[in-house]
């Protein structure tokens, strides 16, 4: 057998083995699910997601946090979720309980230091996503939810694999500027965009969430919510250039591809358009709502 037929038989075999940790992944607690059902019944009711919020403590307090951080921009404060419920609405209630629960889910993973990278990148890209949809008028709560999520892969290759190994595979994962999924298709054979698709997949979480994160990379090959994928895309493209500018370091490169031929023409279907100008424009808005939300992103680190 050729070398080079071996190695991609041993790739195929690492990516199925990959898949099938998605099994062995922490659930979600059983509430998550029972919201989500409940929010998609359209005969359920306001008191029916209250009551499933209500019986649990931690959860309740967690949900009262979130709705006074100025993320959420209320100005009255939120003591209940009664009173949550009322200001912020369903939608809004089930993405809070789901950011949270993740949280919590993740909150003792192996691997800290490197989780606690993951999961502060993720907030930006959910602080991002959401002002990104804004620009677009796709005001949806559901995008902050993306952007959170969208490398979720990621806890997938760090549970299966020991520390020495992650550095194999990521050199450094604390090196910004490296593409991680070039890196995890070139050592495993599979990427952390598809990793993560099924791990929400097994979740049963929304389809429109599984899309976002599955093709974030690439939105243009979604089959259908090609605009959540997209938002997220430029959301993490944002952010990735605000971390390698904060390493001292000069993104041109990723500048350059937001403002490239194919995601122009993508961007442009949406109704937004950027030039470089607008690209440091919608850089300034999103590192200014992120200098406000510090107390709200300690809660994913």
């Amino acid at each position: 057998m050729r070398k080079g037929r071996q190695l991609s038989s041993d790739k195929r075999k690492i990516a199925n083995q990959l898949i099938g940790r998605i099994k062995d992944f922490p659930p979600l607690p059983a509430f998550v699910s029972k919201i989500m059902q409940v929010n998609a019944d359209p005969e359920s009711t306001i008191d029916d997601l209250r009551h499933i919020v209500e019986a649990e403590i931690s959860l309740t307090a967690s949900i009262i946090k979130l709705a006074n951080s100025p993320f959420f921009g209320l100005t009255r404060e939120v003591s209940s979720i009664s009173h949550a419920l009322a200001i912020l609405g369903r939608d809004e209630l089930q993405n809070m309980v789901i950011a949270s629960s993740m949280f919590m889910t993740f909150k003792n993973f192996k691997n800290k230091k490197g989780v606690s990278k993951v999961w502060l990148h993720s907030f930006k890209c959910a602080v991002a996503a959401k002002i990104v949809g804004e620009k677009i008028n796709h005001v949806n709560g559901e995008l902050f939810v993306a952007g959170l999520l969208h490398d979720i892969g990621k806890l997938v290759v760090y549970l299966a694999f020991s520390d020495e190994a992650l550095k194999k595979i990521y050199r450094d994962i604390f090196e910004v500027e490296r593409d991680d999924l070039r890196d995890e298709e070139d050592v495993l054979g599979v990427g952390h965009d598809f990793l993560g698709m099924n791990l929400l997949r097994s979740w049963m979480f929304p389809e429109i969430l599984q899309v976002a994160v599955g093709y974030h990379h690439k939105p243009w090959k979604a089959p259908e919510h090609m605009v959540f994928a997209l938002v997220v895309k430029v959301a993490d493209t944002l952010v990735r250039i605000m971390e390698i500018e904060e390493d001292g370091q000069q993104p041109i490169d990723l500048r350059q591809s937001l403002i490239d031929e194919q995601l122009t023409w993508l961007l442009n279907s949406v109704g937004l358009k950027l030039d470089m100008r607008r690209v440091d424009a919608l850089l300034a808005k999103v590192q200014d709502s992120l200098s406000r939300e510090d107390q709200f992103a300690e809660m994913f680190v």
